[in-house]
């Protein structure tokens, strides 16, 4: 197991050296990245070098002299968090740490009278938040490379000093999600028992503190699809900024964000060709871009520190969510043709298995009531069956008339009132596809051997919507067939109306016009 560690830190000055030991659910959880026990002023010691890449925030608030940009500051912050502390043995494990992490300086807000030169940060907080989005962004992308199969993020905040704990959590979290599509990932958040000071304000020499696991979080392959809908493209600086007018040209294409929560391969290629079209990923990246320039930029007059532009940090969110997308789709292939969107059968089919889970999302969430009411029919149709069976068994026992007609009115109700053979009909089929784990509405993951051309592959698809559309006749009809109408219905509501489609050459395609009209309907 390899992990990424990430660690909010404060000022060092009064920090210690203490032994600490992790606790039980720790060990089991992190056994492979973590030592028995270490004795240090700081806990990311109790990391192993070789299993771990560590990532220290440090709040631009430890800076205490002028500096003229920003690698001037983290150079001065990096000597001041190791010389402020008076014990040698603790500027060594300070230093060595450093020299062994990444560091990455986060803009802060407040008053520090602590300092003796620079004692206010005026730096608005949705900036502050901001800058944390990026700078955690980049360190995530990175650790997704060199990830093995699951990918282990540790946020200890032993060390962490006022918002930013929670707030590193938050943004986690929701990065965590938006990328998931990326792979699975796992989130633990740390923290040691505090410092326990005598009198004298040192810490007792015999201190040993425990390392506890405070919340563990999972985040399952491609969850990301509420977060990436959810795209708003707002004005990323408050007031007017060259950074909104660029901004404008993504704004047409945020209608098309929408196509994700259609279960449908050929509406994802789509989305991607719009995207691709459009080159939006490529300027949502270099906004990001010089979001991260801007961001560098402050000045520091008397004993202030100062940094006047407001960053939206949900325009931020948006803007990595959808360079995002992009990376989800990057593989979907497609082509316009006149009035026609494109796409070889070959490929599509090709997709289904990387994008199955997404698929299988897609549509719990889009028919998570229905699916539900389907499961309870099932429920109620097993249990009338049941009555019926039991009420026979009474019948056969009773030789008394008057019973015998009590009897028979009671099975009678139960029979009518659910129309057993009428469900049974309908549902064993469906109950077997439930079984299985299919879900309704991702009818696209069609066989891989597929012979006999463009008719061939027509039919294969009508069967399997066929195969769905027991699901929408219900249980309220007497016809236990599919009508053509009832299919088109039911392909329709998936985004894939056999009406607006054709198969050709091998190729399955949208007509355009009528795509734009689910896509209007989607806004």
């Amino acid at each position: 197991m390899k992990a990424l560690v990430i660690s909010t830190w404060g000022n060092s000055r009064a920090w210690e050296r203490v032994t600490y030991r992790p606790d039980d659910h720790l060990k089991d959880a992190l056994e492979d990245v973590l030592e028995q026990e270490v004795t240090s002023c700081n806990v990311l010691k109790l990391f192993k070098k070789e299993n771990t890449r560590k990532v220290v925030l440090l709040p631009i608030s430890l800076l205490d002299e002028k500096a003229n940009d920003l690698k001037e500051a983290e150079d001065k912050i990096k000597e001041t968090v190791v010389t402020s502390n008076e014990n040698d043995d603790c500027r060594k494990d300070l230093k060595e740490i450093l020299n062994s992490s990444e560091v990455k300086i986060v803009l802060g807000s407040g008053t520090f009278l602590s300092n003796k030169v620079i004692k206010k940060f005026e730096v608005p907080f949705n900036t502050v938040l901001s800058d944390l989005y990026l700078k955690l962004y980049e360190s995530l992308k990175e650790e997704y490379k060199r990830a093995e199969e699951e990918l282990e993020v540790i946020l200890d905040i032993t060390h962490g000093v006022n918002y930013y704990p929670v707030s590193s959590r938050a943004i986690l979290e929701k990065l965590l999600a938006v990328m998931s599509h990326r792979g699975k990932s796992r989130l633990y958040v740390a923290s040691s028992d505090p410092f326990v000071r005598g009198r004298g304000g040192s810490v007792k020499e015999t201190m040993n503190l425990e390392y506890h696991l405070i919340e563990k979080k999972a985040f399952p392959k491609n969850a990301f699809l509420t977060l990436a809908i959810d795209i708003e493209f707002k004005n990323v600086v408050k007031g007017k900024s060259e950074i909104n007018d660029e901004l404008e040209e993504l704004k047409k294409i945020k209608k098309y964000i929408g196509l994700l929560s259609v279960p449908s391969l050929l509406a994802w290629s789509y989305l991607k060709y719009v995207l691709e079209n459009n080159n939006a990923i490529k300027k949502a990246e270099n906004l990001l871009l010089r979001i991260s320039k801007e961001l560098e930029k402050f000045s520091i007059e008397d004993d202030k520190f100062k940094f006047s532009v407001e960053f939206n940090p949900k325009s931020v969110f948006d803007l990595i969510a959808l360079i995002e997308v992009g990376e989800a789709l990057k593989d979907l292939k497609g082509e316009k043709n006149c009035d026609f969107f494109a796409v070889e059968f070959d490929d599509l089919n090709a997709s289904n298995n990387k994008y199955k889970d997404l698929m299988e999302d897609v549509s719990k969430r889009l028919w998570e009531k229905e699916f539900n009411d389907l499961k309870l029919t099932i429920r109620s149709y097993e249990r009338v069956k049941e009555e019926a069976r039991s009420a026979l068994e009474e019948l056969k026992n009773i030789d008394d008339l008057r019973n015998l007609a009590v009897s028979e009115e009671k099975l009678r109700e139960k029979v009518e009132k659910e129309s057993t053979e009428r469900l049974k009909c309908k549902l064993e089929e469906l109950r077997k596809y439930i079984m299985d784990g299919w879900l309704p509405y991702s009818f696209l993951r069609v066989g891989s051997e597929v012979s006999g051309g463009g008719e061939s592959i027509r039919k294969k698809l009508q069967e399997e919507a066929l195969w769905w559309a027991v699901w929408a006749l219900r249980v309220n009809r007497d016809d236990c067939s599919a009508d053509e109408a009832t299919v088109r219905n039911f392909v329709a509501h998936a985004g894939l109306e056999m009406n607006v489609t054709f198969v050709k050459n091998d190729k399955v395609a949208y007509y355009l016009p009528s795509l734009e009209c689910i896509i209007e309907k989607l806004t």
